[in-house]
Parts: C-alpha cells; sequence; structure tokens
C-alpha cells in the first residue's frame, strides 16, 4: 500500500487505495518467485475475503470445533453457535437468532426481523447424525459415482465429445488409495 504526502506545510497524510487519478496504486505483480504458486495466493485471498463477507455480516469463521460454521437455522439462516458448558456431553448448539434475540419473533427498530423459536442441538446428536449420513455415503458411493457419470454424460451430449475415461481411473486410484489406509 502507498501513502501520499499532500504538501509539507499541512502535514497531511492520505491513504492511496488506488481510487485516485491523480496518483493511481502501483502494483508490481511477478516481479519476484514467491514462496507459494499465484493460484494458491489468488485461493487464500478468495478464502480470506469470504470469511471477510461472514465479519461484515455479523457471522463470523472458526475452527474450533469440526462443525464450526457449518451449521445454520432452517427457520431463520442464521448460523449456530456452541453454547452451554464445556464439557462435551452437555455441549449444545444454538441459533445466533435466538441467542441474540429470543424466541419470540418480532421487527426491531430498523425493521430487521428476529428472534427465532427453533430448538438446541445436543452436540453428541450432531456427530450421530454426520457418522449415519458418511456411512449411508459410503454404502452407496458405486451407486453416486455411476448417477454422477451418467449425469456428465447426459451433459455432454450436448457438448463436443469429452472423454472421461481418465476421470474414472483417477476415481478408481484414489479409491485403492482410501482403501489401503
Amino acid at each position: 500500500m502507498e501513502t501520499l504526502f499532500y504538501g509539507f506545510s499541512y502535514k497531511k497524510v492520505v491513504q492511496n487505495n488506488g481510487d485516485n487519478p491523480d496518483a493511481p496504486l502501483i502494483t508490481l505483480q511477478d516481479h519476484h518467485e514467491g514462496i507459494i504458486s499465484r493460484e494458491l495466493w489468488d485461493m487464500a485471498q478468495k478464502q480470506i475475503f469470504e470469511r471477510g463477507q461472514l465479519a461484515r455480516q455479523g457471522r463470523k469463521y472458526s475452527k474450533h470445533y469440526w462443525y464450526s460454521s457449518k451449521v445454520f437455522c432452517g427457520k431463520c439462516g442464521y448460523s449456530y453457535n456452541v453454547s452451554g458448558k464445556n464439557t462435551k456431553i452437555k455441549r449444545s448448539l444454538r441459533c445466533v437468532n435466538r441467542a441474540k434475540y429470543g424466541e419470540n419473533h418480532r421487527i426491531d427498530a430498523n425493521g430487521a426481523e428476529v428472534g427465532c423459536d427453533n430448538k438446541s442441538i445436543n452436540e453428541n446428536v450432531l456427530a450421530f447424525c454426520m457418522k449415519y449420513i458418511l456411512e449411508r455415503i459410503q454404502i452407496s458411493r458405486s451407486e453416486i459415482v455411476e448417477q454422477l457419470f451418467s449425469e456428465i454424460k447426459a451433459i455432454q451430449q450436448n457438448e463436443p465429445t469429452v472423454n472421461t475415461d481418465n476421470l474414472r481411473m483417477e476415481i478408481d486410484k484414489l479409491t485403492q488409495k482410501s482403501t489401503r489406509r
């Protein structure tokens, strides 16, 4: 980031964000070899931007628990946060909207609908549900793969011919690797 100084007698410092046509922002790309690749850098910047959007929406990204920032309320759309005791038996998740504004639906002074009457979820119940889902995915994995390939082939009928044999071989290799572990 470049800093512009306007007149030594005024001693006014203005931050240059590139939006001033008199002093455009100077950026140098690829002028030295990076520690990481440009693609990895761009992916990281995208992730930072997306997490920043959550913060700007009044939410935040957390990786404290495996389900952090991944469970959302089916009624109001707010995220679920951990509440309760620190012991695993008593720990539960509850809607942030309900935690902040209570269970009664109402319109606040800004015209936003607040309050949610959705119930909390015990962490053990959530873990059991996820385990059940993941086991079902493993059982019907071949069905899922075949369905994906049939959908890909249906899409490809409208597009130029693409050979999916390489994709199938890659999936088989990855499956073999995962079964070896």
